[in-house]
């Protein structure tokens, strides 16, 4: 039986990891009859691993800055024919995009119904891979990325987590089950592979095995494993601080980046210095209240260990829930680490650059000390050309008078 297996994420699922980890095993994985594809689609600002944007990803003209409805169906028939073509030669093909989970409620909710009919005409079934993890931490996750990657989210950079919170169906799908449901009526429940994610819910620890495991496949020596690049994320108080750099109208994209990666740098202070929670266990649990029973039917129809989907989050024994709030005490420490980080990063780059021209006058001197000795040269060659020339002329124009010469006297 030949199988597509879309992997939809969700979103903050360990995804880039999964992406670069079939990315950098594409011949491992295709000795084992697993083709990992490396089309030639492109979308600006988004990771080449990324295989599967064709199904679901907007094609954004650059200069206009619009979107095109029959490019975007042109992409995905040709899409379809590439995975069609792989079929000829592997009984398994793995796409991965994340963005298909969100883009699957509305924009393209016919995307089931078009890969079936691809399925059926080509000769190949459709299989889903889906993680799951705990609504409110995705929501959290998903709201720190909004703040620290504004570029991705310019909209809604500056909104507070409370009106996130409020308005959270706009920017995140966290209908597990109505989403599932959905998939489950066209493609088939057999069809959708459900795993939770989360530590001790991965095989192995790890989301890469864990993902080997889904396709039928064992964590070997063969595999390589990269170090991927950690999705960091900024603490509270950074957050907030990006947050309201976010709302500077006069910022380019390279200074808002430039102050993000200063945040982040001293991130790791501030949550030792205020290790604090965004919303305490109890609203967190109220949080959680409004997917209870979905969850629940979830769990009882792809999960087989007869426990719930997510476990009840509760307080570290002895442990005080510190709650993070916007006027805290530690808010005045983390500006003094924002601005001596700022200021000490200006001076490295203002340094390096200083290096760099250095170097380049340098290389210019040299250059021109170099362009000077050959102009010389040349020169000396040239002098000493004319002078063998003059030489020549000479020694030929003699020999010629002698000649001359003797020709007169012997005819005259």
């Amino acid at each position: 039986m030949k199988i597509l297996y879309v992997h939809v994420g969700t979103p903050k699922t360990g995804t880039t990891a999964i992406q670069r980890f079939c990315a950098d095993n594409r011949e491992v994985l295709a000795r084992k009859g697993f083709a990992y594809p490396d089309f030639p689609f492109r979308y600006a600002g988004k990771g080449k691993n990324r295989n599967g944007l064709f199904l679901a990803s907007r094609i954004t003209q650059s200069v206009e800055g619009y979107q095109t409805k029959e490019e975007e169906q042109a992409r995905f028939e040709d899409g379809l024919q590439r995975v069609k073509e792989l079929f000829q030669s592997y009984d398994n093909v793995i796409l991965s995009d994340e963005g298909i989970w969100l883009a699957v409620r509305k924009r393209r909710a016919t995307l089931w119904e078009e890969l079936k009919q691809a399925g059926e005409r080509d000769g190949y079934v459709v299989k889903l891979i889906v993680y799951l993890r705990d609504q409110g931490e995705y929501a959290i996750s998903a709201w720190n990325q909004r703040i620290k990657h504004p570029v991705t989210s310019a909209d809604h950079a500056t909104e507070t987590w409370e009106h996130f919170a409020e308005d959270y169906p706009r920017y995140v799908n966290l209908a597990y089950w109505e989403t599932l449901s959905r998939a489950a009526e066209v493609l088939g429940k057999e069809h959708i592979i459900v795993r939770r994610y989360s530590r001790s819910a991965l095989k192995g620890g790890m989301t890469q095995e864990d993902f080997l495991d889904v396709l039928g496949l064992t964590l070997t020596e063969e595999y390589t494993i990269s170090k991927t690049e950690l999705n960091e994320r900024l603490s509270l108080n950074a957050c907030e601080m990006k947050r309201i750099i976010n709302g500077l109208p006069e910022l380019t994209l390279s200074e808002n980046e430039y102050f993000r990666n200063v945040l982040l740098s001293i991130s790791d202070s501030s949550s030792e210095e205020y290790p604090c929670v965004l919303w305490s266990c109890a609203d967190a649990a109220r949080f959680m209240e409004q997917f209870e029973e979905g969850n629940r039917k979830v769990a009882d129809a792809w999960l087989d260990d007869g426990g719930p989907l997510f476990t009840k989050k509760k307080p570290e024994t002895g442990e005080t829930e510190i709650v993070w709030e916007r006027d805290n005490p530690h808010m005045m420490s983390d500006l003094v680490r924002f601005t001596v980080a700022s200021n000490a990063a200006l001076l490295r780059r203002v340094e390096e650059l200083e290096k760099q021209n250095k170097a380049l006058e340098n290389q210019k001197k040299g250059w021109e000390k170099k362009e000077l000795e050959n102009q010389r040269k040349e020169i000396q060659k040239l002098q000493k050309d004319v002078a063998m020339l003059k030489e020549f002329r000479k020694k030929v124009r003699n020999p010629f008078r002698a000649l001359f010469a003797i020709i007169k006297r012997t005819f005259s």
